[in-house]
């Protein structure tokens, strides 16, 4: 059996999986070739994944938005990752009710999401810095101009999971350190 944590950070085993938002599709290819006996697909709007898969892998062009091909009912595994920037702030319910028609009874989802902005403990950003100001125009950019708010999508999450009938919601949060400043002995793990 595969490594808990590796891809699914539940320790299950999916018979139907899908990954939303694929990408190149590694993460597929990486649980068709640790979970031989599920059917793994990947949905993206970009056609960049490999054409040489596993067996029991699959992949789609759709547009999650428009709604996906699949049937009701189909999946006990959905993973949504980094999608925060994609989805304009007033599709999340969609787009949230859309992967709630695709699960089966009992099935689970995973989703994970980043906060695209560094947080620092200390507060010690010069507030001129040239990476803060450009990361102040990104923001207003995608707020104006697509409807996409950045910050804190994390824990809008949760309200639209329960809102579309998910239960069993356990939102998890973690920091990943960048560079070797971090003071605490925890996060310094990362960069030994």
């Amino acid at each position: 059996m595969q490594e808990f944590g590796r891809h699914i950070l539940l320790d299950i085993q999916p018979e139907h999986a899908l990954d939303i938002g694929c990408g190149t599709g590694s993460w597929v290819i990486e649980v068709a070739d640790d979970y031989p006996k599920s059917l793994v697909k990947g949905v993206d709007i970009s056609p960049v994944q490999p054409e040489s898969v596993p067996p029991n892998c699959d992949f789609y062009l759709d547009n999650v938005l428009q709604g996906l091909t699949f049937p009701d009912k189909t999946f006990d595994f959905v993973q949504s990752r980094a999608m925060g920037a994609s989805i304009p702030d007033n599709c999340w319910p969609q787009y949230v009710a859309e992967i709630w028609r695709m699960m089966k009874p009992g099935g689970w989802v995973q989703f994970i999401e980043i906060e695209p902005f560094r947080h620092f403990d200390d507060q010690i950003m010069p507030p001129r810095s040239p990476l803060g100001v450009y990361e102040k125009i990104v923001e207003k950019v995608m707020t104006k101009v697509c409807g996409v708010t950045l910050r804190g999508l994390g824990s809008r999450l949760p309200q639209f999971l329960e809102d579309a009938g998910f239960v069993n919601i356990l939102p998890r949060c973690g920091a990943t350190p960048l560079g070797t400043w971090t003071s605490g002995k925890c996060l310094r793990l990362f960069h030994s």
